[in-house]
């Protein structure tokens, strides 16, 4: 690229614009293909990148039934919340918090037990003893931060199996009867919730605007 002697860049006509001028004096040969491309992959990285939420501070409501009977035996007004659950205070929504467990239930027979944690729900019915005429059941979970979410059973130890299904803003996981082993029996979902949009710089575009506008004189000047 040719350069200028100071008498000849101050004896040009006068540019109205700074980047013209100082694009005269020196600027090596700038691969134009390579700037678009480059603001290209700029905004396709800002605009696509994401963060995953939490499940941790966010409300859940919980309701154990069994078989057709209209009760929801996580609500502790009905007499089965031992100490220690989170929804053992009455309320039958919690937050989500990690050490603890959100739903408790305990008869005669069984406790059936449900801990969120950050990235996954662990569902474990104890047995008091093994028996081949456990009753059916239903626990159904609601939550905002359930919407988009992914939930996958990562291990199951029920002998017949345990079901998830989401719906909206719903997790329901259902249990068909059958028999249990003494102690724990335990299934294992993992929550992959949906991820946010993280929003663009606000000085950005004005960067970006900058950059292209150079680019745009280059190609101009490399064109006389």
């Amino acid at each position: 690229m040719e350069r200028l002697s100071q008498h000849e860049f101050l004896t040009r006509p006068a540019k109205t614009s700074l980047i013209n001028a100082t694009l005269r004096v020196g600027m090596p040969n700038i691969n134009i293909k390579g700037i678009f491309a480059a603001i290209t992959v700029a905004l396709g990285v800002c605009s696509g990148a994401a963060h995953a939420s939490t499940l941790l501070g966010e409300d859940v409501t919980g309701a154990l039934q069994f078989g057709s009977v209209p009760l929801n035996f996580y609500d502790s007004a009905n007499g089965f919340v031992p100490s220690g659950y989170l929804n053992s205070s009455g309320s039958t929504t919690v937050t989500i918090a990690d050490p603890a467990e959100e739903f408790g239930f305990i008869d005669g027979f069984s406790g059936i037990y449900s801990d969120f944690t950050n990235g996954s729900l662990i569902i474990d019915q104890v047995a008091s003893s093994g028996s081949g005429g456990a009753s059916n059941w239903s626990l159904v979970f609601t939550s905002s931060a359930f919407i988009g979410a992914t939930f996958i059973k990562t291990s199951d130890a029920f002998s017949s199996g345990v079901v998830g299904t989401l719906l909206g803003d719903t997790f329901t996981v259902a249990f068909g009867g059958g028999s249990l082993s003494t102690g724990s029996n335990v299934a294992t979902f993992s929550i992959e919730t949906a991820t946010a949009a993280v929003p663009l710089p606000a000085s950005l575009p004005l960067f970006l605007g900058v950059l292209m506008a150079g680019a745009a004189v280059v190609r101009r000047k490399s064109r006389t």
